[in-house]
């Protein structure tokens, strides 16, 4: 009996080095997998050069106001995206819808109703990949004219008419040129721009716009 015991004594003795090799050996492994796992950010950003990486597009939606000398000023809506994933500056494009409506007097007394609804179409390309960037691009204006002179004669280059209904067709042409400010992530784009119109009334060069809104990185 007492060989016995001698003999399961000297195989534990024998068992408890390899057994603290493994005890010392499992939590080191443990913690050398948690520090090699890195936190999955969206989006995330270099350290070295500061800018987002991310795997989606630059989308932008901003309610944009323009004021111009002749055509006192517009409210529009508008959808904003760059054309290579990934990135928020490069070229890309704008559409949006706004529109106005006013009366006004006519000469001999009446008064005139004009509703106007714009499209801007806009190609554009930002300079810039952090928050602050430049803006440069050019676009069209197709427009959607609605008018009624209620009965009166208006008198344009010496010829009268009347006018009751609506039109459709291309309204002006336009160069932009701004400032926009837009987060690392997802949040406030904000830019102020010139926009000198080019159409068939000339070159009107007092037209500006500001813009607030929201961007996205899908």
């Amino acid at each position: 009996m007492k060989r016995q015991i001698i003999i399961i004594a000297i195989c534990i003795i024998t068992m408890l080095p390899a057994m603290a090799e493994q005890t010392e050996t499992l939590p080191l492994f443990s913690t050398m997998t948690k520090q090699t796992e890195a936190p999955q950010l969206y989006p995330a950003v270099s350290e070295q050069t500061g800018i987002p990486q991310f795997e989606g597009y630059q989308r932008n939606i901003f309610v944009g106001l323009l004021f111009s000398a002749n055509l006192n000023f517009f409210l529009d809506v508008n959808y904003d995206m760059r054309l290579n994933p990934g990135r928020m500056d490069g070229i890309g494009f704008r559409v949006g819808i706004g529109g106005i409506s006013a009366e006004g007097r006519l000469p001999r007394g009446g008064y005139v109703s004009v509703g106007i609804i714009t499209f801007p179409i806009e190609f554009n390309h930002v300079l810039g990949k952090r928050r602050h960037s430049f803006v440069s691009g050019i676009g069209i204006v197709p427009i959607f004219l609605s008018a009624d002179t209620h009965g009166e004669a208006v008198k344009i280059d010496n010829k009268e008419f009347e006018f009751d209904g609506s039109v459709f067709g291309f309204g002006t042409a336009y160069l932009s040129l701004g400032y926009r400010w837009q987060p690392l992530g997802d949040g406030i784009i904000f830019q102020v721009h010139w926009n000198p119109l080019i159409g068939y009334g000339g070159f009107d060069p007092l037209c500006f716009g500001v813009g607030i809104g929201a961007s996205f990185k899908q």
